[in-house]
């Protein structure tokens, strides 16, 4: 599978990917809004990518680029989302035909999200995303019915999990593409 195009986060007026969702089933998904994207590249099998941010502690999607399509893959121009009109496609390589910009929507997600900063290129696999362990700096987020209730830099744990994972690739011949939820209270 091709490398897919990471969802964003906008955190301590810094840009991160999400690089780990502890309850997947909960998390954002277009169809909440009524939309059903479509994939428009390898990159992103979706149909779509998203920035979330937090507004006075609450948990907001704050863009979200999509892929609408109707008969024959025929592009098609999204609705109005509490009141925002979407941007269409843009000059170049955008393959996205909807984009939201400064939503501002609310979500009730309750559970965990890693956010990854300088992701290492050595570590790069192409396939999927890529995970928390690959990013010299990472932060866990806690939130519960969308406000955010903890935060802690796990950078420091994040250096122990790659030294381990990268030692056990070495030994196992595993690509490393199996992720579980680090649990920060063990120390490896």
């Amino acid at each position: 599978m091709t490398g897919q195009i990471s969802d964003g986060f906008r955190y301590q007026d810094r840009d991160f990917d999400i690089a780990g969702i502890s309850d997947d089933k909960s998390w954002f998904r277009p169809a909440q809004l009524g939309l059903e994207p479509v994939a428009p590249c390898t990159a992103c099998w979706r149909g779509f990518y998203a920035r979330f941010a937090i507004s006075d502690s609450h948990l907001v999607l704050d863009q979200l680029h999509i892929y609408l399509a109707g008969k024959d893959y025929a592009p098609k121009k999204g609705p109005s989302i509490k009141g925002v009109k979407p941007k269409g496609q843009g000059e170049g390589r955008d393959w996205f035909n909807n984009h939201y910009l400064d939503l501002g929507y609310p979500l009730k997600y309750t559970g965990k999200l890693l956010l990854g900063v300088d992701f290492i290129p050595a570590l790069y696999v192409h396939m999927g995303t890529q995970l928390s362990w690959k990013y010299e700096e990472v932060h866990e987020l806690v939130f519960k019915e969308g406000v955010l209730v903890e935060a802690y830099d796990r950078s420091e744990q994040m250096v122990a999990l790659r030294q381990e994972n990268i030692r056990r690739e070495a030994e196992n011949d595993d690509a490393g593409q199996v992720f579980c939820w680090p649990d920060f209270t063990d120390p490896l």
